[in-house]
């Protein structure tokens, strides 16, 4: 009987999508005979997803193509693939090396199957583990797959039949055995992210060639509470029977180092300091911990700390301060602030006040919104770097406004699911509701010239600002926006907005053209922003909407970026695009 755990199965297992995870091979863990190595590795065959083409205007063919699965079409598929090689005293490849893959494609372990979310193995070498997502992503399913599995090339078969032809005698294979499964009406994370502990047992019964294997597992959760476990990695002390991970127990705004019992859950015990988030980083004996640390009034700073492990309690020793905090006298930190919205949800916020402010003084103000899932912009965490161009808007005399509505991240599935199948049509009630309430606890938002400006995500929802509520928004900069979902990827817009032929109505409402003959009447009120070879949101969103304009008469600016992607790289181009949103925030707000 083989015993192992869930932390023995995933190891530092994370969160769907992160970029930890961006990688399409894993080393076996046993050298085979100390010669004999293996490879798993993912294989694409992208042959039936549909093509698209950039605009290359600094390389001589013009055009780019390359795959690109849009919402509603065929997606790439995977298979799971294994090398054998064996290398000799010498350092030398004794064999050719030899090519594996799974008797059967991924899509025989179900029918719904579409992505392969995770794969690697477990510590012993003899089983490899993969997760393994539906198309909507509301069911991931872990599955444990016998290296007995994989078999040479030629004997691969794509159906469930086994070939009985004279050269290859059928060969009985182990079972792949479901581990686990979680489903949701959403999308899966369900509810809010926890720890959870999953041993299962393999029992084998009978002799060699009829040899059954059970499967019998136990689930025991290991944190719960209405907060989440971060999405980052997490730390596992055998020895003790504990795992570390990062958190948002205490506030949503503030990550910090957590251990708890996996053997025996009880107690979560914080490590780190309040009033700042923490970036954490351990040592493999989960002895000690480095931390890089901030707040939003105070800079980065790193220390050393030795965690003390007793019967009675955890605690931490700090053994050097590696980067103390560095004070900038000429940067003025944004505040934060929070409210209590009609949805019932506590709202965070933060804002800049314009560095010329006067008490009384009523000034233009920008609304930076991003309000797409997977983002956070409000955490108490130094902001001089990663808001830069923010601080500039409030040096040259612009209040700046930043609000997490629901759809952001790091709040629980109830909070991040209030956009499910209907993107695009209640962010901007959320932000206008808070919006509105600060103006109405300070002294410094001039409420006739607020404009709205985010960019991807955010560009979309600058477009629909401007366009369901114009009494709010005087302008509106909208940056590489999303367009019409239809033309965005699978993988994203179908966990949000389901099959386009399952919510007809959700993309026609969540599409900006629909709304375009909203657009305001009058002059300079909207400026769009895109770079020509952006990989992420296409041109082709910016030209669609572009046209519609033209036929509806609606004024606005364009500006191009010929040489730019997703995200503004140049230098040339980036300080074009400072001086660009100032002067027309300048000459129109």
């Amino acid at each position: 009987m083989e015993r192992f755990s869930i932390f023995d199965v995933v190891g530092e297992t994370i969160p769907f999508g992160y970029s930890r995870w961006y990688t399409g091979y894993w080393w076996d863990p046993v050298c085979r005979d100390g010669r004999t190595y293996r490879i798993l590795y993912e294989e694409v065959n992208e042959s039936e997803v549909d093509i698209v083409q950039i605009y290359l205007p600094m390389d001589d063919k013009w055009v780019d193509e390359y795959r690109y699965p849009r919402a509603g079409k065929t997606n790439a598929d995977s298979c799971l693939k294994m090398a054998q090689f064996t290398v000799g005293n010498d350092g030398r490849f004794e064999d050719e090396v030899i090519m594996l893959r799974l008797f059967e494609p991924l899509s025989s372990l179900s029918v719904d199957t579409e992505y392969l979310a995770r794969a690697g193995w477990t510590p012993d070498g003899n089983f490899v583990h993969c997760q393994m997502l539906n198309r909507v992503q509301t069911n991931l399913t872990l599955y444990l797959i016998p290296r007995e599995c994989f078999v040479a090339e030629a004997r691969y078969q794509p159906s469930s039949q086994t070939r009985t032809d004279a050269q290859y005698e059928p060969v009985p294979l182990p079972p792949v055995h479901v581990l686990l499964e979680e489903t949701s009406d959403i999308w899966v994370n369900v509810g809010y992210r926890h720890l959870y502990r999953f041993s299962a047992s393999l029992a084998h019964h009978g002799q060699t060639q009829q040899t059954v294997m059970s499967c019998e597992s136990e689930v025991t959760q290991i944190t719960t509470g209405d907060w989440e476990v971060s999405s980052k990695e997490i730390w596992v002390d055998e020895t003790r029977g504990l795992v570390y991970f990062l958190g948002l127990k205490d506030t949503p705004l503030e990550t910090h180092l957590y251990v708890v019992s996996y053997q025996t859950p009880g107690p979560v015990y914080r490590l780190t300091e309040l009033r700042y988030t923490h970036n954490v980083t351990l040592d493999k004996a989960c002895s000690m911990f480095v931390t890089v640390f901030s707040a939003v009034n105070s800079a980065p700073q790193s220390a050393l700390y030795r965690i003390e492990i007793s019967p009675e309690s955890v605690q931490t020793q700090r053994l050097a301060i590696i980067m103390s905090s560095t004070d900038f006298p000429d940067y003025s930190y944004p505040e934060m602030f929070n409210y209590k919205s009609k949805s019932g949800h506590t709202m965070y916020g933060m804002y800049y006040r314009p560095h010329n402010y006067q008490q009384g003084v009523r000034y233009p103000t920008v609304l930076f919104v991003y309000g797409g899932p997977h983002v956070q912009l409000v955490t108490n965490s130094f902001k001089g770097l990663k808001h830069v161009r923010l601080h500039t808007l409030a040096a040259e005399g612009f209040a700046v406004v930043i609000i997490d509505g629901r759809g952001s991240c790091s709040r629980g599935i109830k909070f991040e699911s209030h956009i499910k199948n209907r993107l695009g049509t209640t962010e901007i009630e959320d932000q206008v509701e808070v919006l509105q309430w600060l103006a109405s606890h300070v002294d410094f938002i001039d409420e006739d010239r607020i404009a709205i400006h985010g960019w991807s995500y955010g560009g979309y929802l600058s477009l629909m600002g401007l366009a369901q509520r114009p009494d709010i928004f005087k302008v509106s900069i909208a940056g590489a926006p999303v367009v019409d979902w239809h033309l965005y990827d699978t993988g994203y817009t179908e966990r949000y907005m389901d099959l386009p032929t399952n919510n007809l109505y959700g993309y026609h409402r969540g599409n900006v053209l629909t709304y375009v003959d909203s657009l305001p009447e009058d002059e300079n009120r909207l400026l769009i922003v895109h770079g020509l070879m952006d990989e992420n949101v296409h041109f082709l969103h910016t030209s669609k909407l572009v046209n519609a304009l033209v036929k509806a008469c609606k004024p606005h600016t364009l500006q191009l970026y010929p040489n730019e992607r997703h995200g503004i790289r140049s230098h040339e181009a980036s300080e074009h695009y400072r001086v660009l949103v100032l002067n027309f925030l300048k000459h129109n707000l």
